[in-house]
C-alpha cells in the first residue's frame, strides 16, 4: 500500500512540474525481459547549462521524473524513477533536425520485487539508460528517441537478476 502512495504522489510531483514552461513530456512504449511490454510516462526538467559548445554541438541534459508500468505474462508491476540525464546534441547540416545521443544512471522504486520468472530481491534498483533520439527544429523540445534501458540493485541483495528493456520515446515541450 505504501508503494502505491509513492506512485500517486510521483505522478502528482511529474503533473507539477511540467507547469512552469521550459518542460517537456515524453510517452514511451517499449518491451524487454519476460514478455515485458512497459508503458513509460515521463517529466523532463532541462538543465540551465550547456558544456563544450561549439559549432559541431554541445553536451547539456535534463531531470528524468518518470513513472511506468510493466505488463508481463504473469504479472504486472508499476515504477516511479528518477534519472538524470547527459545528452550530446549535435545539429545536422540543415539546422531543422538536432541529433542526440543520451545516457544516464538513476534510483528507481518498483511496486512488486518478483516479475515474471525473475526475482528482483528488492523495491529499490538502479535505472540506466542509453538513447539516441532526433530533436525536431533548433529551439524545439520536440523529440523521437529510441532507449535501451537496464534495471537491477547493482548487486546490493540477492539474487540480482535485473530487468533489460527497448524503448521508442516520445517527447513533447512546452
Amino acid at each position: 500500500m505504501k508503494l502505491k502512495k509513492c506512485l500517486m504522489v510521483g505522478i502528482a510531483c511529474a503533473a507539477m512540474s511540467v507547469v512552469h514552461g521550459e518542460e517537456s513530456l515524453s510517452i514511451g512504449i517499449g518491451s524487454g525481459d519476460e514478455s515485458a511490454t512497459v508503458y513509460r510516462l515521463s517529466a523532463h526538467k532541462p538543465f540551465n547549462s550547456r558544456w563544450w559548445q561549439s559549432d559541431t554541438g554541445y553536451l547539456s541534459g535534463h531531470h528524468e521524473l518518470s513513472l511506468s508500468w510493466w505488463e508481463g505474462n504473469e504479472n504486472s508491476l508499476g515504477t516511479l524513477s528518477y534519472t538524470p540525464v547527459l545528452a550530446y546534441y549535435r545539429p545536422l547540416s540543415q539546422k531543422h533536425y538536432i541529433l542526440f545521443v543520451e545516457a544516464g544512471v538513476g534510483v528507481a522504486l518498483l511496486t512488486d520485487t518478483e516479475f515474471g520468472r525473475r526475482d528482483l530481491s528488492s523495491n529499490y534498483q538502479f535505472e540506466d539508460l542509453l538513447g539516441v533520439g532526433l530533436l525536431f527544429g533548433p529551439e524545439s523540445r520536440h523529440s523521437l528517441a529510441l532507449r535501451l534501458m537496464h534495471y537491477s540493485n547493482a548487486g546490493l541483495k540477492k539474487p540480482n537478476n535485473g530487468m533489460n528493456l527497448i524503448f521508442m520515446n516520445v517527447t513533447l515541450g512546452f
